[in-house]
């Protein structure tokens, strides 16, 4: 199915998430993680150093699918769907 939210649909129930999307810097990796079924709890961003010690942690308010990091201004976008069902992108201070 191609609906905007459609492929879900085939996803178990009792599928536990894990790691959704990565993102690397010459200096972290930032992965959205989640560690429930629920795909509207994907509302946290995780960093490691590239050893794969965990950095921090960041809890959003917001269920996210894909990130980018511009590390020269300490930021972090991800798209995420609003109340409307439509796609926006955000921003996030980091550190």
């Amino acid at each position: 199915t191609t609906d905007k939210n459609g492929f879900l649909k085939h996803i178990p129930k009792e599928t536990i998430w894990g790691f959704l999307d990565l993102y690397a810097t010459n200096e972290y990796i930032y992965a959205i993680f989640c560690g429930e079924a629920d795909v509207r709890k994907n509302n946290k961003i995780v960093v490691f150093d590239w050893f794969g010690q965990g950095i921090c942690s960041y809890t959003t308010n917001y269920a996210l699918e894909c990130i980018c990091v511009n590390d020269k201004n300490d930021a972090l976008y991800a798209t995420t769907t609003n109340a409307n069902d439509e796609k926006i992108i955000v921003k996030f201070k980091l550190k």
